[in-house]
């Protein structure tokens, strides 16, 4: 399991990350500070701002096209992880979520409710104050 991380704000592919080459299966994601736009369905072990090995804490990953499926657990850091707010769009997120254990009121996942958000997995807050998943 290798720690990746975006070396730019961008869309989902593999000049946005270190490497040059996208993230895959049991690779864990961190935002490390940028936006990164989700506009495909991914499999990975993790999607993650909190601060890593390597990768620093922040940024998020926003999802902006219909019918995205994403395959990982996502760890919220220092803002929220995952936001999720196109209109008349769709999401399948397959993995366990988990609140900050840093922050207060940083969510793993923001969703505005206009949308279909399924979740397959389980939904953890975090230690933090007011830190919901």
């Amino acid at each position: 399991m290798a720690e990746r991380y975006a070396v730019t704000t961008g869309i989902w592919e593999a000049a946005t990350f270190n490497g040059g080459t996208l993230p895959g299966v049991g690779d864990t994601v961190h935002a490390n500070g940028y936006i990164v736009t989700i506009d495909q369905a991914i499999t990975v072990a993790a999607l993650s701002n909190r601060v890593g090995s390597i990768a620093s804490a922040g940024g998020t990953f926003r999802v902006s096209s219909p019918g995205i499926v994403i395959n990982a657990d996502i760890y919220a850091g220092t803002e929220y992880t995952l936001s999720f707010t196109g209109a008349s769009s769709s999401l399948t997120f397959n993995g366990d979520v988990f609140g900050s254990d840093t922050t207060g009121n940083a969510y793993a996942i923001y969703h505005n409710g206009t949308n279909l958000l399924v979740i397959n997995g389980d939904v953890r807050g975090g230690s933090a104050s007011s830190a919901i998943a």
